[in-house]
This record gives structure tokens, C-alpha cells and sequence, in this order.
């Protein structure tokens, strides 16, 4: 279902979650339409050009506890999950640079150590933080790719191999069988009637990120190594290998297809 929406007022996009200040200034208030959804701008409506932004939304509806039925509007899952790690990732990135900027020398120093972190909570805050956003920064990639497996039409098959034997698999099993690898590299090209990236920029940026959000959310040996130079999964984030994890998913996706996020969310990211 959806519905059309006129645009009201003009804004900068800022999260939800994110307090709001008393003193807010009108330039301040959320963005319209939100970058999180899936909107489309309406040129005219019945051969009559709009004089006013106007959008169309997706709308999604529940039946809530005491029957009645409610409607919203629904996020974009890629943008959502991109904007949302967005938010985190400039949150926690501060943060992870103030507590490496106040690390103090060990009361006794020997092998184990040189430095000690002078502010665990202010580290367990950043790493939470990066650590969402890796999840979720991969999460977009893979929400963007079985979105393109919704887009082929329900005759479409991709060959696989598994153990040295070559599969057909058809539409409909797509979103379960194939890898992420797969749908990036056989799915998507169709949908986007493009080449696929694998082999060349930015496949190592995904590889990257795909690698450490599975480090991240599979943690082994209680996420530690007794080697320094052999950092946890949460020591690599320490270490900044996060920092660009939401610049990797959006160039991942706009790789294959450059305008396909909402305009609104190309703002948000800084693309437009």
C-alpha cells in the first residue's frame, strides 16, 4: 500500500534517539521526508504538475492487541540499517579517539604492557557503538541484496557450484541458498543490468567489512588473543578498522546501483 505525503517544512536530517536540545532552532527539526524511508517524489498527478514536494510513501500496517489496525510508514531496511550505523559510527568514533588520546603508562610497567586505558566506561561505550555499526553497516549490504532477489522476475535461475557439483537455483530460493558473495556477485548485476564488482573496487571493501562483522558477531575464545599483535575482534575496532565500515556498505551499493537509495537518504549519507 501506499500513501502520498505533501512536504510541510523543510529540515536537516537528525536521529530519534539523538536528545534534543531546548534552544532547537526551525533549521534543526527532522529532515522531510524521512531518509530512512522508502518515499518517491510525484512529478504531477493526473497529467497536473504539483506545485509543492510531494511523495509517495510505502505503508505497512499491524493489527495492534485491541484489534484496531495500525498504519506506518515503514523504513527502507539498506537505508535504515545505513543511517542508523551512520549515527553510531559518528557517536562512537569520538569516543574511540578520546581513549586512545588519554591512555596512561602501566603502575608497573613489564612485557604484559606499556599503557593502560584511563576510562574503561568511555571504551566500552565506543566499542559498543562501532561494534552496532559494523553489524549493521553489513546488514545493509545484505538486506540490499536480497531486495534485488525480490526485483528478478520469479523464472530467473543462477548457477552455483557446492562440493564440485553444479546447481540451478531458481528465484525463489535464492534469498535462502546463495551466500552474500553469490547474490553480490550473480543477483545482482541482473537486477542492476551491470557487471559484477568481484575482482575489482569496492569487492575488497565488502570482503573487509563482511569479514569483520563476522568476527565481531562470532566472537571465539571470549574475543581475546594473549598476542599484541593479534588484536580481538573488539581490539581491531579499538584499532580503527571500523571507521569507515558505513562509507564501505554505501559504496558497495552504489556501485551497482548509484541512485537506487532514496534521495533523501543520499543527503543523509552525504552523496547529494
Amino acid at each position: 500500500m501506499a500513501r502520498k505525503h505533501k512536504r510541510k517544512r523543510k529540515a536537516s536530517y537528525r536521529p530519534p534517539t539523538q536528545p534534543k536540545r531546548a534552544t532547537k532552532k526551525p533549521s534543526q527539526a527532522k529532515q522531510f521526508p524521512d531518509p530512512r524511508l522508502p518515499t518517491f517524489r510525484i512529478e504531477e498527478i493526473g497529467g497536473v504538475r504539483v506545485k509543492e514536494d510531494t511523495f509517495i510513501f510505502l505503508v505497512d500496517r499491524m493489527r495492534l492487541s485491541d484489534g484496531k489496525v495500525l498504519a506506518w510508514h515503514a523504513p527502507l531496511m539498506p537505508a535504515f540499517y545505513l543511517l542508523t550505523a551512520k549515527w553510531l559510527l559518528d557517536a562512537g568514533e569520538p569516543e574511540r579517539q578520546q581513549v586512545l588520546a588519554s591512555i596512561v603508562p602501566a603502575p608497573e610497567r613489564d612485557e604484559y604492557a606499556d599503557m593502560n586505558v584511563s576510562n574503561d566506561s568511555l571504551a566500552m561505550d565506543a566499542i559498543g557503538k562501532i561494534a552496532s555499526a559494523v553489524i549493521l553497516a553489513a546488514g545493509a549490504i545484505e538486506a540490499y541484496a536480497n531486495e534485488a532477489v525480490d526485483r528478478l522476475a520469479s523464472t530467473e535461475t543462477v548457477e552455483i557450484e557446492r562440493r564440485g557439483n553444479k546447481l540451478t537455483v531458481g528465484q525463489s530460493e535464492m534469498v535462502r541458498r546463495l551466500s552474500l558473495e553469490e547474490k553480490l556477485d550473480l543477483v545482482v548485476p541482473k537486477v542492476a543490468g551491470t557487471g559484477s564488482i568481484k575482482g575489482r573496487e569496492p569487492w575488497p571493501r565488502f570482503k573487509r567489512l563482511n569479514e569483520l562483522r563476522g568476527e565481531v558477531v562470532h566472537v571465539k575464545a571470549r574475543g581475546r588473543t594473549d598476542d599484541p599483535d593479534v588484536p580481538s575482534a573488539v581490539g581491531r575496532l579499538m584499532l580503527g578498522e571500523a571507521s569507515s565500515c558505513v562509507e564501505d556498505a554505501v559504496a558497495v551499493i552504489t556501485a551497482y546501483e548509484p541512485t537506487w537509495l532514496p534521495e533523501a537518504t543520499r543527503q543523509a549519507l552525504g552523496l547529494s
